[in-house]
């Protein structure tokens, strides 16, 4: 599953959208209950202009108990790390 997460990741940044939604959706495949799986797919779902499936993700994301202000504090702790 963190293989196709990581990638995933990595194609979104890299501007690949549909190439990270087919990773995330293999990763929520084989991990349905991952909340941070299904925020980012609904991000990449937003990018590729698939709203109604974005908005699914993201309540589903909700639905896990994923909290995407804890995501960006522990993004912005990564950052501050020497």
């Amino acid at each position: 599953m963190l293989k196709f997460f990581s990638r995933g990741v990595s194609l979104d940044v890299l501007g690949e959208y549909q190439r990270a939604k087919s990773d995330y959706d293999e990763a929520i495949r084989l991990d349905p209950d991952d909340g941070v799986a299904c925020y980012n797919r609904a991000i990449v779902h937003t990018r590729l202009g698939m709203d109604r499936e974005a908005q699914t993700d993201a309540d589903r994301a909700d639905g896990l108990g994923f909290d995407p202000s804890l995501l960006e504090v522990a993004m912005n702790a990564a950052r501050a790390e020497p």
